[in-house]
């Protein structure tokens, strides 16, 4: 399917409203990292510049053994 600045704005708009990439790409019948490549501003970063755009990076990683009460980390 062909992108339009309309779609292009509508995808930024369910993406900023919580819609995950894979639910917006199956919706809109294109490729997540086409949808990524929108919500991060790589491709149409002209188009929907009031949405809020989301940075690259995926999710954050859990450190193992991290304990922030503990003594060397206070001091």
């Amino acid at each position: 399917m062909k992108l339009n600045t309309k779609k292009v704005t509508a995808i930024k708009e369910l993406l900023a409203a919580g819609k995950t990439q894979p639910e917006v790409a199956k919706q809109f019948r294109v490729s997540r990292s086409l949808i990524s490549d929108i919500a991060t501003g790589r491709v149409w970063s002209q188009v929907g510049e009031d949405v809020p755009r989301k940075k690259a990076g995926g999710q954050p990683k859990p450190l193992p053994d991290y304990d922030p009460t503990d003594d060397r980390i206070l001091t």
